[in-house]
Order: structure tokens, then sequence, then C-alpha cells
């Protein structure tokens, strides 16, 4: 079974390779390519240990609180990479969150469909 701190850092990449994508079109500050590594390691780090002390919570609303914690986290890094407004930094922080997710539904969806994983089930329901 994997760890549910390495799921953590597996979204968080999923999230950073999202970000640079919405960054292309972004005026970028001098030394890009090194203050988005330097923000990779530190971003992967934090959702390790933020994953191995915090587990999604039972609770509705504090689930709903809990994916979003990610896109803040992932704000200052955006911004420290981009010579931009808080607007950009914002639309490539949101649109880099929903691509993630997105790409993570049809993942599932298509994995349900070949095979290889089952839909997540109530647990008092037989139909599965």
């Amino acid at each position: 079974m994997i760890d549910h701190a390495w799921l953590q850092v597996s979204y968080m990449a999923q999230i950073i390779v999202a970000c640079l994508l919405f960054m292309i079109p972004v005026a970028k500050r001098r030394r890009f390519p090194a203050r988005f590594a330097s923000c990779t390691i530190v971003l992967l780090m934090i959702a390790y240990m933020f994953g191995a002390a915090v587990t999604v919570p039972d609770n509705l609303l504090l689930a709903i609180l809990y994916w979003p914690a990610f896109a803040v986290i992932c704000l200052p890094a955006v911004a420290l990479c981009l010579q931009a407004g808080l607007s950009e930094v914002l639309y490539c922080t949101i649109c880099a969150n929903a691509t993630q997710h997105a790409a993570n539904e049809c993942y599932l969806a298509l994995s349900i469909a070949l095979g290889r994983t089952t839909p997540i089930c109530p647990r008092s329901s037989t139909d599965c």
C-alpha cells in the first residue's frame, strides 16, 4: 500500500506540471529555471510533510477545505517564479488545480473502463 504522504507528493507533482503549462505565456522572472526547480523541491517537501501530518478529514466541510490547501501552498511559489500581477498568479494556480483534477478524473474513468480498478462504492452498497 502506498503511504498517504507519497500520494500527496504525487498530487503536488501533477499540480506543478500543470502550473508549468499555464506559466508558458506569462512573463517570467530572471533565473526562472533555478527558481522553478527550487520551488518544486520545496513544494514536494511541503506536500510530503502535509500528507504525513494531515489525512483527508471525514468531515465534509473539512474535506472540502483540505484540497484547496494545495492551491494556497502553490501561490507563493508561482508568484516567486513569475513577473506578473496577482491576477496572473491566481489564474495560473487555479487553472493548474482545475487541470490536475480534470486529468485525474479522466485517468480514473479510463482505469475503471479498462478494468484496472473498481469504482469506489459506499460501505453499505451491495451493488459493487
